[in-house]
């Protein structure tokens, strides 16, 4: 596994310092897929890992917090719920779970006209919807997880580096030597994106 990370972080590394050339500096939807087929070639995920269904919706830990858009389904389950104004977006309203109870359905009016308080101690109980607060099942492994640590890392540090060198100039170099001098001051290190280069980073 460390081979294959250190594998890893070189060959992104050389594929970003190369990228802009490669396309000859613009971006297009042509750069977007390559960079997203490259992202996931290296993580090693799959379609399915990426791709989660709506019906698949958690909010572990924490309330959903769903902001309700004009011609969407809002619920309130007035037996769960603490109050009249507690509502729930069609995501966490699971009809099974309220079987029996005063629930009122509504299409919300107009963007902006709340949030869904699923999660939410103050507006329902816990247990009321403590399916969607279990640590999913399909979560990445470790490794996984760990891979993608480092790559986010190394996107970071690679935008840092860019900013730094990127200097702005707000008149054209007219001399040779000024030209030799910026460029030198916006080239990237090429020992640390095309060598050997040893991180004294957690990255």
């Amino acid at each position: 596994m460390q081979a294959y990370q250190e594998s890893t972080k070189g060959r992104l590394k050389k594929y970003l310092v190369s990228l802009p050339q490669a396309y000859n500096f613009k971006y297009s939807p042509e750069v977007s897929d390559s960079i997203k087929n490259t992202l996931n070639t290296l993580t090693k995920l799959t379609g399915d890992e990426l791709y989660r269904e709506q019906r698949i919706h958690t909010h572990y830990k924490e309330f959903c917090g769903w902001q309700f858009r004009k011609g969407e389904v809002c619920y309130r389950c007035l037996t769960c719920g603490f109050d009249e104004t507690c509502a729930l977006c069609s995501f966490c309203f699971q009809p099974e779970r309220h079987e029996g109870h005063q629930v009122h359905k509504s299409i919300v009016p107009s963007d902006l006209s709340g949030y869904c308080d699923c999660g939410d101690p103050e507006a329902y109980s816990l247990t009321s919807c403590e399916h969607l607060h279990v640590d999913d099942d399909d979560n990445l492994n470790e490794d996984h997880l760990d891979t993608i640590y480092r790559v986010i890392c190394i996107l970071l540090d690679y935008i840092i580096d860019v900013n730094t060198h990127s200097t702005p100039i707000l008149t054209p170099p007219r001399t040779v030597d000024s030209i030799l001098r910026f460029t030198t001051a916006a080239t990237l290190d090429p020992s640390k994106y095309l060598g050997n280069w040893k991180s004294n980073t957690s990255c």
